[in-house]
């Protein structure tokens, strides 16, 4: 009787930690898979802006440089899909770099500006003094910020604003404090859901 008993906790436990695996594989697909959606259309409305700007060469770079900047952001999600070890456990794992501010800056204007051009919404860029380079994971850094973005656009009204704020104060310890700030006009939170 005991030797069953452990044969069926033994057996429970193996389930739970499947459908742990599961779960987290789950998690890590939906949210690639929302990742993913936002500069895949990104080039599909820049590529849209590019033949209607096809006697403008000023413009057509411009829409062409963002093209770029969407497509290097989705090449390296799809770099994160194909490591299955990442899927599997749940887990990603960090690559540190330095990231100038101005290169910061110009995927923002490659990824975000389209994004809020497409649905005819006013972004205002507040970057105030930035110090030193940070050492971050570029690809990360750069989904938080898409993550927070394309809620904003996606729950604000056309007409309306998206305001980013940067800032950055140097630590006792060398290290840099950044902090990045989203606002928008859209339809908010509910106190409950905000705490969660």
């Amino acid at each position: 009787f005991e030797h069953e008993r452990e044969q069926i906790r033994k057996m429970a436990a193996a389930m739970d930690s499947a459908n742990a695996a599961n779960k987290a594989k789950s998690e890590f697909l939906n949210r690639l898979s929302h990742d993913i959606r936002t500069p895949m259309n990104i080039i599909q409305n820049m590529t849209d802006f590019a033949l209607a700007d096809l006697q403008d060469q000023d413009k057509l770079i411009d829409d062409l440089h963002k093209i770029k900047g969407a497509n290097a952001f989705l090449l390296s999600l799809i770099n994160d899909i194909l490591d299955i070890s990442k899927i599997e456990s749940g887990n990603i794992s960090l690559h540190l770099e330095p990231y100038p501010f101005q290169e910061y800056l110009q995927a923002i204007d490659d990824i975000i500006v389209p994004l809020c051009r497409s649905k005819n919404l006013q972004l205002k860029l507040h970057p105030g003094p930035i110090e030193g380079t940070i050492m971050t994971d570029r690809v990360r850094l750069n989904q938080i910020l898409l993550n927070l973005i394309s809620n904003a656009v996606k729950y604000t009204p056309s007409g309306g604003k998206i305001d980013l704020s940067f800032s950055s104060e140097k630590q006792p310890s060398q290290k840099l404090l950044c902090t990045l700030v989203v606002k928008d006009t859209g339809i908010g939170m509910r106190p409950e859901f905000l705490a969660h």
